[in-house]
């Protein structure tokens, strides 16, 4: 699976804003992220689901 970015600005430095993003969408915490745990985060927060690539 692939997941490309926007081109939101972030004032944020990039490996903080990733690691904030990453734990945000890995609820239980075990530093995995599946596909379901994605797309739950993307309807959450409103984000295009054209974002995620299944490779």
């Amino acid at each position: 699976m692939v997941v490309k970015f926007d081109d939101q600005e972030s004032t944020k430095p990039t490996s903080k804003a990733f690691l904030e993003i990453f734990f945000a969408i890995d609820k239980d915490r075990d530093e995995e992220i599946t596909k379901s745990q994605l797309k739950r985060y993307f309807e959450t927060n409103r984000r295009d689901d054209d974002l995620i690539e299944v490779s």
